[in-house]
């Protein structure tokens, strides 16, 4: 299947990205959405294959809306995955390793 409905998901999704970030300056901003764009077209391609392949719907127009759908919304779905990293990695130290306490004795 083409990655162009992928391509075409994330190319969209790119008005999404957080305008406050211009201050940082043009190259930043060139970069962040390219990156943007390539994040979303990979899992557009990846995570949207698996659910294609999955379901069978490699020759149907749902197979491509499956892998646009997962262009526009694949940037938002790793940033929010990458958000809760940091707190499970945190209760799992806490849970498996007892509460960490700081130089002062609070928790």
């Amino acid at each position: 299947m083409s990655a162009l409905p992928g391509a075409i998901g994330a190319a969209l999704s790119l008005q999404f990205v957080p305008h406050s970030l211009k201050t940082r300056g043009v190259w930043h901003r060139v970069w962040l959405l390219l990156f943007s764009f390539v994040l979303g077209s990979a899992v557009s391609y990846y995570v949207g294959g698996a659910v294609v392949e999955k379901f069978h719907l490699e020759a149907s127009f749902l197979g491509q809306a499956v892998h646009f759908c997962f262009g526009l919304f694949g940037l938002s779905l790793v940033t929010n995955a990458m958000a809760e990293v940091r707190p499970t990695l945190i209760s799992l130290r806490d849970r498996f390793l007892g509460e960490r306490k700081n130089e002062s004795g609070n928790v």
